[in-house]
């Protein structure tokens, strides 16, 4: 089971610490390197501005980025994710055939170049579409993860999506799901008798963060409010914008750290409230000491994420298990997945989606918090943190893949 070279297919990786996309990918695949260093990773990622260079990230991984389209400057299909980057400009469907054709004639030349023995696609489409051909051409085996409404998605698209994704799912060796939330919509593809088949090779195993360095509760009672994440749509930044309008609020500051295409109009938002334009603080993309630093003068992390009007919706943000990987207090959406892990009012807070006036009540709550109750909260956050420590997200994984031998580590979800 070990020495295997095995291919990554990710729409989602960033060129390198500045690059503002998500970067759970990368840190998955360096932990399961960590985990199993005799496996062998080859991470294939498109290009965006003319960047295609092949690179050997200190042996962990080989990072090898395919181009879709020319000129390339308009290669951004991936630039803020690709349902969000569509449906702010029309004409990046039009690059959604090449995008796939590419991927498609790199991942076949990738899998024949390095003997690869074994393909792991993030999201259904097209990375996991784009697995199941390599699998028929090379009869290479393949597994995928489900990050959000990714299949969900397929239902839009009249009888050809419901068959591909039985299909790719049937002959995938197995799939992971970030949250039940996710699972469930893989599901609805499926009649009962299918899936009490299908469904003993889909595990629920979330992403990870990074719990290395030991944590202590120290207060943070100064009215900071934080949110963190990328700017579309199903984040749901308006609905928190809105609940701060309350006067009943006492809050000094709101951070919004984040790019994406919703940013012009929130910060429009804000400009117009007079009540707030003052209090609201955009930072852009952060990462490394800059994010640590928010997070750690930041009271309260809201994440107030939505399902979006198009089905668009989160599977389980990285940012709320890096909040409890800080002793954050958290209030989250019942839709962000926050469900499945927080118990309301016990290690977070939880509230109904598009709902301003619930988000405004429990903001009031946490602000008001005895310092008691602060740190009781705080201190469940962490042991929650522990769940999500990439060490075990990534031994779970690779059980799940058939990669790691000794299934007495993890317990199946």
């Amino acid at each position: 089971m070990t020495g295997k070279n095995v291919l990554v297919l990710a729409s989602t990786f960033p060129f390198n610490e500045v690059d503002p996309k998500p970067d759970f990918v990368k840190r998955q695949v360096i932990a399961l390197k960590k985990e199993n260093p005799e496996l062998n990773f080859f991470v294939l990622a498109p290009a965006e501005y003319g960047a295609g260079a092949k690179q050997d990230n200190g042996g962990v991984y080989q990072e090898i980025r395919f181009s879709y389209f020319y000129p390339r400057s308009f290669q951004v299909l991936t630039k803020y994710g690709i349902m969000p980057t569509i449906k702010k400009n029309k004409f990046s469907l039009f690059l959604v055939p090449f995008f796939l054709v590419m991927e498609l004639w790199s991942a076949f030349k990738v899998a024949r170049k390095y003997n690869i023995d074994y393909i792991y696609a993030h999201w259904f489409f097209p990375q996991a579409l784009v697995a199941y051909f390599i699998s028929i051409l090379l009869s290479i085996p393949f597994f995928y993860t489900s990050h959000s409404s990714d299949v969900q998605i397929m239902s839009k698209i009249p009888w050809i999506g419901k068959i591909l994704v039985r299909r790719v799912t049937r002959r995938s060796v197995g799939v992971t799901s970030v949250s039940g939330r996710s699972l469930r919509k893989i599901s609805s593809f499926f009649s009962a008798n299918e899936w009490e088949r299908i469904g003993k090779k889909i595990t629920i195993i979330p992403m990870g963060v990074t719990c290395s360095v030991e944590r202590t509760f120290r207060s943070v009672d100064n009215g900071v409010i934080l949110f963190m994440g990328r700017l579309v749509k199903k984040k749901g930044v308006d609905f928190l914008i809105e609940a701060l309008l309350d006067k009943d609020i006492c809050f000094k500051k709101l951070i919004v750290a984040g790019s994406g295409p919703e940013q012009e109009s929130l910060m429009e938002k804000v400009a117009n409230n007079y009540q707030i334009k003052d209090k609201v603080s955009f930072v852009g993309y952060v990462s490394g000491k800059e994010k640590e630093s928010l997070f750690d003068q930041a009271s309260l992390v809201v994440v107030p994420s939505i399902i979006a009007d198009d089905g668009d919706a989160e599977g389980m943000p990285v940012v709320l298990m890096e909040a409890f990987s800080r002793g954050k207090i958290c209030i989250a959406t019942k839709e962000s997945g926050a469900d499945e892990y927080i118990m309301d009012g016990e290690n977070g807070f939880l509230v109904d989606q598009r709902r301003p006036d619930q988000l405004a009540k429990k903001i009031d709550v946490a602000m008001k918090l005895p310092q008691k109750e602060r740190r009781i909260i705080s201190e469940r956050a962490l042991q929650l943190a522990k769940v999500f420590d990439w060490s075990s997200i990534a031994r779970r994984q690779l059980v799940a893949m058939g990669l790691e031998s000794d299934e007495s580590t993890y317990t199946k979800q």
